[in-house]
């Protein structure tokens, strides 16, 4: 195998279109797949009441009976569903679908008291995880603004550091090619050529 081959790996994939986890609910069977970058302003809104009292496994039960609007509002955002459907669930139905949104997002809704939920508590309007700079990032290298609010989490952390390595081995790749230059040694300049057109061919 060539050095720098691609082998199987649990973080091949991250990039690719979540498979939806399917849950049934209320007589109905669900597809919900993780958040996407363009709900995650009211996704936050509707998480910032609740940050304080989740955590690992949370208790749904408690957190409807404590902050019944915010939950609901986030079943509805994270699930895709009607608001009025959401609410005539029965509450055990209620928690088996918190419950199944939780493991979802298991990315997002990271341990109480994480960083992320700690950023939950900033200021409206802030931007605590720095999406407006992936976002910029994403279209600086040539990704349409619409398909990037499209992205899961995972995959805009995936795309980043995929975007990240390949300028990294660009950026060596020119100090390469400079240092070989700046050197004039023919022997060494095609050796440089024969190792590119290695690394291109299929």
């Amino acid at each position: 195998m060539k050095e720098g081959a691609m082998t199987p790996g649990s973080d091949d994939f991250t990039t690719f279109p979540p498979v939806p986890q399917v849950v049934t609910v209320a007589g109905t069977a669900l597809e919900l797949t993780p958040i996407r970058l363009g709900e995650l302003p009211r996704i936050l809104a509707a998480v910032r009441p609740i940050a304080a009292d989740l955590s690992t496994e949370p208790d749904w039960l408690a957190l409807l009976a404590r902050h019944g609007e915010a939950v609901l509002e986030l079943l509805t955002l994270a699930t895709r569903r009607d608001r009025a459907w959401i609410e005539g669930l029965a509450l055990d139905e209620a928690v088996t679908l918190a419950t199944a949104v939780f493991e979802v997002n298991a990315d997002f809704f990271r341990a109480a008291g994480g960083a992320e939920h700690r950023a939950l508590g900033r200021a409206a309007g802030a931007d605590p995880l720095g999406w407006d700079d992936a976002v910029a990032r994403l279209v600086a290298c040539g990704h349409r603004p619409a398909e990037v609010m499209g992205y899961t989490l995972t995959q805009v952390r995936g795309l980043l550091a995929a975007h990240e390595r390949q300028e990294r081995r660009q950026h060596a790749l020119r100090l390469a090619l400079h240092a070989v230059a700046a050197q004039g040694d023919r022997s060494a300049i095609e050796r440089l050529q024969r190792e590119l057109w290695e690394d291109v061919r299929p």
